[in-house]
């Protein structure tokens, strides 16, 4: 992966997730020049752009060969506004090129707030902060959505990019909301035991042995797209076969179980605050 992507940590893709390179724009003049109007007058900078990606769901306008200097923009609503928004940038020349780190995780949660603010009000109001971590000689400032103090599962984020030595803001990048939160199931209809229920009936049939809930991960609800869905990791309580973890997804109301497999990265990387709080038991 190219862009973003090479700065930040790794996502785990759901909604909107994959990079395309060298993609075209030519199909729709009016597209393309309100992509490029909009990325240059983000820049401040009449400079033509050089390629065209697409990151996310967002076309990443390229300012150089190298997709050292790149703008993110979100074409989604153009077709309803004839619009297009910035929601994302990347300026790989404010990184620095060596040095001791000098900036704290604290004090680049403080420079990325700045950046932050300037997110859509109604954008704002969901993001919850989430962690900062270390990588590639940056901090990264996560913010994820909650809706009705649900999180969203996928790219529904916002991130900040801040350089250890120097405390420049190197990238940021604001993830495509799906849905509004009107749109989105926040009440299950099955409680807790229902769903782990559900779910060891399902493997069962699945995997051909008895399973049950695994006491070293607790069950969250959580929202994929516009459904919401228990999140249970099961085990056969045998350490060492293949059926010793077993994560799956039981849909809120009625649906499919989906089993996710004995790893995944995403519902291993919960933030620690939001499945150590209460879970909602009732429908």
């Amino acid at each position: 992966m190219v862009l973003l992507a090479v700065l930040a940590p790794p996502k785990v893709g759901w909604a909107h997730s994959g990079t395309f390179t060298a993609i075209s724009l030519d199909e729709d003049p009016r597209l393309k020049a309100a992509v490029i109007r909009a990325a240059q007058e983000f820049l401040r900078t009449r400079q033509p752009p050089v390629a065209f990606d697409s990151i996310n769901g967002k076309i990443a306008v390229n300012f150089d060969q190298e997709r050292r200097r790149v703008v993110l923009v979100d074409y989604l609503p153009f077709g309803t506004t004839g619009r297009v928004l910035v929601s994302g940038f990347k300026d790989e020349g404010r990184k620095s090129s060596g040095g001791a780190p000098r900036i704290t995780a604290e004090a680049a949660r403080r420079l990325a707030e700045p950046v932050f603010r300037r997110v859509p009000r109604e954008k704002q109001r969901e993001l919850v902060f989430d962690e900062v971590t270390q990588f590639g000689g940056m901090h990264h400032v996560r913010w994820m959505r909650q809706v009705q103090g649900i999180l969203v599962m996928g790219n529904e984020d916002f991130s900040v990019g801040v350089d250890q030595v120097s405390g420049a803001v190197v990238y940021w990048d604001l993830g495509i909301f799906d849905f509004p939160a009107n749109m989105i199931e926040t009440r299950p209809r099955i409680d807790l035991a229902e769903a782990i229920r559900r779910a060891t009936d399902a493997a069962a049939a699945e995997v051909g042995e008895a399973m049950q809930s695994a006491e070293d991960f607790k069950p969250v609800l959580l929202i994929y797209g516009r459904e919401l869905r228990w999140a249970v990791r099961l085990t056969n309580g045998k350490p060492g076969t293949p059926n010793a973890s077993q994560y799956v997804l039981v849909p809120a109301r009625e649906g499919e179980v989906i089993f996710r497999g004995p790893r995944d990265p995403e519902l291993e990387g919960l933030p620690r605050l939001y499945v150590e709080r209460p879970v909602t038991q009732n429908p």
